[in-house]
């Protein structure tokens, strides 16, 4: 069954991104990220002081999917995670290359990514491997409205069955109704300053 829901996927995969503007910013190999513009939906303030309000510009950090490394029938091991994290390394340096290059980007102040994880353990994971990279955790609002869940749902089947076409070996442990999609922010001076020209992203921190 995967051929025929993998094909399916990634065919929705494409119509999605070409609605949301979704797109590649360098053919360099190696890269494992995509970029987007979207609009904030509430209020953000990051420990740099950068400060978004509803509706302003914020930009959009997706994973390239057919890019990341296949995962072995064990799962993601120390070798599969350090070479991940320096081809996410890679990435943001160049996206920081791109951004500071691009007038479309010149009036965005910060940039999102929403990542997959099982639980309030994934979640304070993900909080000290985004902080690794100059990310930091942004707490999420519960969906009240019908829409808001209706749209939370969407993204949680949406994301699994990415995972399932590219990486299936990534789902195990996931509860698909206690999967949660938690925000991580950088500002834009955050990322230059790290990851451009000027930055020093030749190693990663650690506590």
């Amino acid at each position: 069954m995967r051929g025929p829901i993998a094909a399916a996927v990634l065919l929705i995969d494409r119509i999605l991104r070409k609605r949301y503007g979704i797109r590649e910013f360098t053919s360099a190999p190696g890269c494992v990220l995509r970029i987007a513009i979207g609009r904030a939906n509430r209020e953000i303030r990051l420990s740099d002081g950068t400060e978004i309000g509803p509706g302003d510009p914020v930009g959009e950090i997706h994973l390239w999917n057919e890019r990341i490394p296949k995962m072995s029938r064990c799962g993601p091991d120390m070798t599969w995670g350090l070479g991940f994290q320096r081809l996410v390394v890679k990435s943001l340096r160049l996206l920081a290359d791109y951004v500071q290059a691009s007038p479309e980007f010149e009036h965005v102040k910060a940039f999102r990514a929403r990542l997959g994880v099982k639980g309030q353990d994934g979640e304070a994971k993900v909080a000290r491997l985004a902080q690794r990279f100059g990310f930091e955790m942004s707490a999420t609002t519960g969906a009240r409205s019908l829409f808001e869940r209706f749209h939370r749902f969407f993204d949680n089947l949406y994301a699994t069955g990415l995972m399932l076409a590219f990486n299936p070996v990534s789902l195990r442990g996931k509860g698909f109704w206690r999967f949660g999609r938690p925000e991580i922010w950088i500002s834009r001076k955050g990322l230059l300053d790290r990851y451009g020209n000027k930055g020093d992203a030749n190693h990663l921190k650690t506590k």
